[in-house]
């Protein structure tokens, strides 16, 4: 991101990034002011396009929580149908 949008250094805050992308993309209103709809615009167009990458927004631990979450909804929905099946006899093997 650094060197696509030409910044020495990363800023801390989220508004300096979006002014410091407006200057660089030539975003700047009258007045010397920054256009932060256009930059912010810039920016997300960009991360949908993939131009600066693949990005992703969730923490490893997000993603493991969420892998659990998923694996153990399967599981239960195995566990209802097989309920189901049994209750239905169609568990046991040919009846003839």
């Amino acid at each position: 991101m650094k060197e696509r949008y030409k910044l020495s250094n990363l800023p801390e805050q989220d508004v300096e990034l979006i002014e410091a992308i407006g200057k660089n993309r030539g975003c700047v209103r009258s007045g010397g002011r920054i256009d932060f709809h256009k930059a912010s615009a810039i920016l997300i167009n960009e991360i949908r396009d993939k131009t600066l990458g693949g990005i992703t927004f969730e923490t490893p631990e997000m993603v493991e929580k969420e892998i659990v979450h998923f694996a153990k909804l399967d599981a239960d929905k195995i566990a209802a149908r097989e309920a189901k099946k049994l209750a239905r006899g169609r568990g046991r093997k040919n009846k003839r």
